[in-house]
């Protein structure tokens, strides 16, 4: 385990995946679309069980040290900015802390593991589950503490920004005003992106975003209710939300909470039983769907819909007028 703490983020468990690519993030608008290689799950899914075959305990062992990084990593959090030094120690201790998040996601969803570590796994989950949203915080507040000159370009500053002595702001406000690809926590533009799809033989799976009348997702938490639509994509539209109504996200994230306690049902593009959405819905016995990938969009603000929990099934009832 000791390589896991000073090598790059891209080592897992001291195992650099062979799986190409891993994970791919567009920045648009301000949002982030994120693509994951099926094959990364499977590697490393293979991995944690290959593992606990060989040592029945390896899973009790490494859930100690979780715990422990998972105190430090509050420690931070508690704090209300980071000086460069902390914040780099922060995103190291945040990489080692990845297979932690990896397991309570995925374990519970593979049946080659017992019940009791995929039920210890879908705990852990529940607890951890604020860890990329917290971290998002005390990132960006540490940034604009460390780089007040930037303002809202701090959001694209890189790891190999923060060890620089010198910001490149022009350089940030050129990425700022495209179209962003991350792959594998390297920026590429389109170019060298439509080469890497060539070269690899891969491709971003597209969603058609044509009307439909009903689509299905999976059943996070049964029931049956009607409302009209309101789709919740950042902080700044939690307020938006009235009594009552469907929340409608890509995903949800802890500071949605506020917004999921009035709506009266949850539906999203993506997720799985371990997701933020999923958990928040059993807690508050919320009807929720998820995974649907073309609820935010087919659906609008206004339209009315019924979510059939019961059945997955997300209805239009009657569409808002379109502006």
């Amino acid at each position: 385990m000791g390589s896991a703490r000073t090598a790059p983020y891209n080592v897992f468990l001291g195992h650099r995946p062979k799986t190409y690519p891993r994970n791919i993030f567009v920045i648009k608008n301000a949002l982030i679309s994120d693509y994951r290689n099926p094959g990364l799950i499977k590697e490393l899914q293979n991995l944690f069980f290959l593992r606990i075959k060989n040592n029945r305990m390896y899973l009790s062992e490494i859930f100690a040290e979780w715990q422990n990084d998972y105190t430090q990593l509050n420690h931070y959090w508690s704090r209300d900015k980071l000086t460069r030094l902390e914040l780099k120690k922060f995103t190291l201790l945040l990489s080692a802390f990845w297979p932690a998040i990896f397991a309570s996601m995925y374990i519970p969803l593979d049946m080659r593991f017992s019940a009791a570590d995929r039920k210890r796994m879908l705990r852990l989950r529940g607890e951890i589950g604020e860890v990329a949203d917290k971290s998002t915080h005390i990132i960006v507040k540490s940034l604009k503490y460390i780089f007040p000159r930037l303002e809202g370009l701090v959001n694209f500053v890189s790891i190999a920004d923060l060890n620089r002595n010198k910001i490149n702001s022009e350089k940030l406000r050129r990425i700022s005003s495209r179209e962003l690809i991350m792959m594998d926590n390297k920026t590429v533009s389109m170019d060298g992106f439509n080469h890497l799809k060539k070269r690899y033989n891969f491709a971003l799976q597209k969603i058609n975003p044509k009307f439909k009348s009903s689509f299905t997702g999976q059943i996070a938490y049964k029931g049956l209710v009607t409302g009209r639509v309101r789709i919740i994509q950042k902080r700044a539209q939690i307020s938006s939300l009235t009594k009552g109504e469907v929340l409608v996200s890509s995903m949800t994230v802890p500071d949605f909470i506020p917004a999921m306690r009035r709506a009266s049902s949850f539906v999203t593009d993506e997720g799985g039983i371990t997701c933020h959405a999923a958990i928040v819905a059993r807690e508050m016995k919320k009807p929720c769907i998820i995974g649907t990938r073309v609820a935010t969009k087919v659906l609008k603000d206004g339209d009315m819909v019924e979510v059939d929990a019961n059945k997955g099934v997300v209805k239009v009832i009657k569409r808002a007028a379109r502006k």
